[in-house]
């Protein structure tokens, strides 16, 4: 992989995103590609940070092991994730291990390397540790939210862009909820207490949407393949999947509007991995357009 190639990738990747086409050329010549095979450990708990992590493709686990000496996972990361970011800012021991669940190849960034750059480039690492900011303080959220729900998803810093008439807001990449959910979160955090805590709710949701699904179907305004997916994405949660996707605050204004949309976004998300595409691809399979098809709050 020659840097033309790195450059052309880390566009893609959130720490960079502040970089001009010349800084990440720059930047490209600094990253070392490696390979991995599957069981292979990229680090362990307790040693010292050396690199940031990016995944070019292939598959890695974060885990920690109790103090029975059981490995407990944390997360998984695919292609264009990123961890090991906190090598820049101190030098303390990892907390977690990682290994390469498949064959994998990374591209890795270590400290000196960084420090090197730094020295000759300073703006780089100034704009990288902008958006460096944005990803710890969301890693944090996860810390206090996993205090209150064991279930959370452990965050791997990447988020995908969402748009709606308010504006465009970055989504973390992990969640299967979206924008709507996200403004519901901030407009209403009144209880403490989510959706995920009452299942039976979730499920007469998705049984909702799973009608309206066929309904439309039967009426020519969605097609198979996007009926297929709803219908599927919503079995799936009826089975007891994604509970922990529905997050927002059981005492809202407007109606249960956040809720509906909660649900929307979760199912048209999951109906999206379905067919095959991009979560918040919405082009392919719309949380108003498709999944809340002639229906209201």
């Amino acid at each position: 992989m020659d840097t033309i190639q790195i450059n052309v990738f880390l566009k893609k990747i959130e720490l960079f995103q502040d970089l001009s086409e010349g800084e990440r050329g720059v930047l490209s010549k600094y990253f070392e590609v490696k390979s991995y095979s599957q069981n292979d450990l990229l680090h362990v708990e307790n040693s010292p940070r050396k690199n940031l992590y990016i995944i070019y493709e292939g598959e890695v686990e974060l885990f920690k092991k109790t103090p029975f000496g059981e490995e407990r996972r944390l997360s998984i990361f695919t292609k264009s994730d990123f961890f090991g970011e906190g090598v820049f800012i101190d030098d303390t021991p990892h907390s977690t291990s990682s290994r390469a669940t498949i064959n994998t190849t990374l591209l890795e960034l270590s400290a000196d390397k960084f420090f090197e750059l730094e020295k000759k480039e300073p703006q780089i690492p100034i704009k990288i540790f902008s958006r460096m900011a944005k990803v710890l303080f969301r890693r944090m959220q996860f810390a206090n939210t996993r205090i209150i729900n064991h279930g959370a998803q452990y965050q791997s810093g990447r988020t995908r862009s969402e748009h709606d008439l308010l504006g465009d807001r970055d989504v973390p990449h992990e969640v299967y909820y979206g924008i709507q959910t996200l403004r519901g979160l901030e407009n209403f955090n009144i209880s403490g207490v989510a959706l995920s805590f009452y299942p039976v709710l979730i499920e007469a949701l998705a049984l909702v949407k799973m009608a309206a699904a066929k309904a439309n179907f039967d009426l020519g305004l969605l097609s198979k393949p996007v009926a297929d997916a709803i219908v599927q994405a919503c079995q799936e949660i009826i089975s007891g999947k994604y509970h922990g996707h529905f997050v927002v605050d059981m005492i809202q204004g407007g109606a249960g509007t956040s809720t509906n949309m909660n649900a929307n976004e979760v199912i048209a998300n999951r109906a999206l991995e379905i067919l095959g595409y991009e979560r918040g691809d919405y082009k392919y399979c719309h949380p108003n357009n498709h999944v809340n098809l002639s229906q209201s709050t």
